[in-house]
């Protein structure tokens, strides 16, 4: 009995362990989600993907393409990973939440 046991504590720990996603990255998920919505009339594959980063986190899309936006078809993993880093540091450091005036 005792053994049993174990082994399904086991598994349900592998399972949370592994199927947790952490706050930032379920924030990432969702403001993807929300710009591929926003985003869906684009019919060009690389422009809607564009669409989707600049959505998604505007800041972090001028950082790795604002000076030079990919052309048609081009893949530039350097500034993927650049636009990527970005999203998990705003997303790990949130900005201060804006200031309520005081209604005195």
């Amino acid at each position: 009995m005792t053994r049993p046991l174990a082994i399904a504590l086991g598994l349900l720990y592998c399972l949370v362990s592994v199927c947790a996603i952490n706050p930032s990255e379920l924030n990432t998920r969702r403001a993807r989600a929300n710009c591929e919505g926003q985003c869906k009339t684009t019919t060009d594959l690389d422009a809607r993907e564009m669409c989707i980063k600049q959505c998604t986190s505007p800041s972090c899309y001028n950082k790795a393409y604002g000076d030079f936006e990919l052309e048609e078809g081009e893949v530039d993993i350097a500034r993927a990973r650049m636009f990527q880093n970005c999203l998990r540091t705003a997303n790990r450091h949130p900005p201060p939440p804006a200031a309520v005036p005081s209604s005195e």
